[in-house]
């Protein structure tokens, strides 16, 4: 017998979750072809770029004072070296020279520790009296006894104690030696200070004082630093009381 034709089925009606589903990605997958390829998206055969974290530079180390020689003389003229008093009576300008060719005129600055009396030659002054850090390099000289106008010291290579001090790290202040020999003459012209006052501050400046000095160094490598010239109204500081430390010393 022939089969009866069989009735076309009807199309399943789609439940509302899926309607909206349909209706919602068009719009989704027009919204996602906008937006920028990703950093692992990059196109085959192509690096892929990395951020990279986000880091504090680390702190440049200072560089040593004159490590390179500096465009001015490298050698002091033949009457520094020689220390020739007359000469240094006619050098009449404020105290400058060269240490490997760089400029280095330097402020004076006299004081009585507990080691006694030094005079010291600063790159750069004091900005308060009892400032105890001092910026940059700097010469110190042991003076022999107490300061009077009539003061007069010199020492030559051998007997000299003077110390020429280089800045040392990143901390301010702090210095070592220049490996070199240094001579000197020191003389003081007007000494106008006070003694000290027990009822101030313990470091106090007390007065100036004037006078001319000549010095000269040269290390093994024949590096040369030399000053010569005359000082005016050199400040003149106590960092103690005198009278204390020659108590505990007896």
């Amino acid at each position: 017998m022939p089969h009866a034709p069989r009735r076309p089925r009807r199309p399943r009606r789609l439940s509302a979750a899926a309607l909206l589903a349909l209706r919602l990605a068009a719009p989704l997958a027009a919204l996602l072809a906008a937006l920028p390829a990703c950093e692992d998206d990059a196109p085959t055969g192509q690096p892929t770029p990395r951020r990279r974290a986000a880091t504090a530079a680390a702190p440049a180390a200072p560089a040593a004072p004159d490590a390179r020689p500096g465009e001015g003389p490298q050698e002091a003229p033949d009457w520094v070296k020689g220390l020739d008093p007359n000469m240094m009576r006619r050098a009449n300008q404020a105290p400058e020279g060269y240490r490997r060719g760089h400029v280095f005129n330097p402020h004076v600055l006299i004081e009585r520790g507990e080691g006694g009396w030094r005079l010291l030659l600063l790159e750069r002054p004091l900005k308060a009296d009892a400032q105890l850090t001092f910026e940059g390099q700097r010469v110190e000289i042991d003076l022999e006894r107490e300061p009077s106008n009539e003061l007069k010291q010199s020492a030559d290579f051998e007997a000299s104690r003077a110390r020429w001090r280089l800045p040392s790290g990143d901390v301010e202040g702090r210095t070592e030696a220049w490996r070199a020999a240094g001579a000197y003459t020191i003389e003081l012209l007007d000494w106008s200070v006070e003694p000290f006052d027990p009822r101030a501050h313990p470091v106090q400046v007390r007065g100036r004082a004037s006078g001319r000095v000549m010095l000269y160094f040269k290390d093994e490598g024949g590096a040369q630093g030399w000053v010569v010239g005359r000082f005016e109204g050199a400040p003149v500081r106590y960092l103690g009381d005198p009278a204390r430390w020659a108590d505990a010393s007896r």
